[in-house]
This record gives C-alpha cells, sequence and structure tokens, in this order.
C-alpha cells in the first residue's frame, strides 16, 4: 500500500464516514471517541492511544482500514486530546480500564451488523489493552492488537525523578511533570515529528499519581500473562527509543495460545507511522481478515 494510497484512504475515511461523540466514562468523566465505519463491515477495531497523544493520530490507519471493510472507533483516554480530565492523570488505573468497557459497551451497542470485535493498543494504550483483557477475560473480543506495549521503558528517567514521584504521589498527586519521552524517537519520518510537537492535542504531561499507577499496571500485566485467552498480535519497533523492545518480545514468546510476534528491525516506536509504516498495516489486515468470515 503507497503513501498516496494511503492519504487517498484518509480523506475518503474524514469525507465520508467519520462521526465523533461522546461518552460518560467512570465517574462520569465527559470522553471523546470518533469513529470511521465501512459500509457493510466485516470488522470493527476499537482503538486505543498511547500516553499524551489522541484518537485523532490514527486517521490515517482508518483509511487503509475502512477500504477493506474494517471500522475504527478511538476513543480519547482521560486527560488526553478532547476528553475531560486532568491533563496525563486518573486517580487509579482501574478508572481507565472502566473507560475502556464503557466504550466497548457503546461501540458494540451501535454495530447493527454485530460483526467481530478487535482490540488495537498502541504503547500505552497497548498496556491498558492487557491490562483490561487480563481483568476481563469474558469480553467478546475476536482478538488485539498490542503495537510497541508500554511493558517497560527504554530509557532510565532520572533517579531523583523516579524518588521524587514516590513523595509526590502522596503529597501532590496531580501535579503536572514531563513524561520525558523525546518526540525525536516516535519516528524516523521528520514530518511525523514535526506534527507530533505542533500538534495542540498533544501534550507531555504525566502526573507523580499516574506515573505509579503505569509502574503498577506494567509489574501486573507481566506478572498476569496467563490470563490472556485471546489470539494476540504482537508489533515491535526493533529501533524502540521510548518502550523496552525487548521486553515485549521476551514476554510474547513466553505466552501459551495463539499469540503471534512481528519485530520490525530498525523501525522506531511508532510502527504506524515509519516511512514502511505499509508493512505494519499489510500485517494489520491480514491478521484480521484471516480471523473474519
Amino acid at each position: 500500500m503507497s503513501g498516496a494510497d494511503a492519504e487517498a484512504g484518509t480523506r475518503a475515511a474524514s469525507a465520508e464516514a467519520r462521526r465523533e461523540g461522546y461518552f460518560a466514562g467512570s465517574g462520569g468523566v465527559r470522553l471523546y471517541y470518533q469513529a470511521w465505519e465501512a459500509a457493510q463491515p466485516r470488522a470493527a477495531l476499537l482503538l486505543l492511544h498511547g500516553q499524551g497523544e489522541h484518537s485523532g493520530r490514527y486517521s490515517a490507519l482508518a483509511g487503509d482500514l475502512l477500504p477493506r471493510g474494517i471500522s475504527v472507533y478511538a476513543m480519547d483516554h482521560r486527560g488526553h486530546g478532547r476528553s475531560e480530565g486532568r491533563r496525563g492523570h486518573a486517580r487509579r488505573f482501574g478508572e481507565i480500564l472502566e473507560d475502556v468497557d464503557r466504550f466497548r459497551d457503546l461501540v458494540a451497542a451501535q454495530l447493527s451488523a454485530q460483526p467481530p470485535l478487535f482490540l488495537l493498543g498502541h504503547s500505552f494504550g497497548g498496556l491498558v489493552a492487557l491490562r483490561y483483557l487480563q481483568e476481563h477475560p469474558e469480553a467478546p473480543l475476536r482478538g488485539a492488537i498490542l503495537s510497541s506495549p508500554l511493558l517497560g521503558l527504554a530509557f532510565t528517567p532520572p533517579a531523583w525523578k523516579t524518588a521524587l514521584g514516590r513523595v509526590l504521589t502522596r503529597l501532590l498527586p496531580t501535579l503536572r511533570l514531563s513524561n520525558e519521552v523525546n518526540a525525536a524517537h516516535i519516528s524516523r519520518d521528520s514530518q511525523v515529528v514535526e506534527r507530533y510537537r505542533e500538534d495542540p492535542l498533544v501534550h507531555s504531561w504525566l502526573t507523580p499519581r499516574m506515573y505509579t499507577e503505569i509502574l503498577a499496571a506494567m509489574r501486573q500485566a507481566l506478572e498476569q500473562g496467563d490470563r490472556l485467552r485471546l489470539p494476540l498480535l504482537f508489533l515491535v519497533a526493533g529501533d524502540d527509543r521510548i518502550v523496552a523492545a525487548q521486553t515485549t518480545a521476551a514476554f510474547a514468546r513466553e505466552l501459551e495460545g495463539e499469540v503471534e510476534l512481528r519485530v520490525f528491525e530498525g523501525f522506531y516506536h511508532e510502527c504506524l507511522n515509519e516511512p514502511e509504516q505499509h508493512r505494519v498495516v499489510c500485517e494489520i489486515i491480514g491478521w484480521i481478515e484471516a480471523r473474519t468470515p
């Protein structure tokens, strides 16, 4: 699939099939979502974005999937994008999992044809997806795709910030601190990096409470791999400088059941925004189509 094809698909998705709305998340927080819907869907994909970004950054992927009959539904996490909530904050990780469960219910109610439902999570969204599957093994999903899931960091945060975070999570849990992510490491495409830096809906904030909740969620995800029962596709960036690719690959290889691992050598963190993103999109399409009528 060429870049021109992807751009054309994105324009079609935006102009003809996109709609947006809000729903009530855990605690009544108003959460934003977008939907790119195929006329005759063979599958539907719930998409969970990464920390600091938003659902709008996945319009190109939606444009690629729509022609194959795959509808895409993407929410903005609380404290992100157009959703309510303090930027980069949640009182507990469970709130985010409850948001996802409500979003899944919303999408399922809107799908008149009831096509198979899949889950895709990128980075922080990948961690959310794994923890959701572990806590909701009964969820009616056909499978899940994990793109560079956050199971460990590829860099070491300053020791003082880690120590301070443990103190501040008790004293000032909502204080906004930088997440220490270098935007230049998200993609080898300089235009992607520039758009990321200029995007008013992108932020780099992370509160002490959210930081400690993420650490606990990473530990739980790694410890509870035996609770994952659905078919899984792991997409790993070989030169990821944000999350620990080796940790993800090792975790995937240890899992039992229907698990596939794809490592894209030389890729930076955002596999779907790399110059060779068509390779990743083709993997996603092929994997979904193999599991749908």
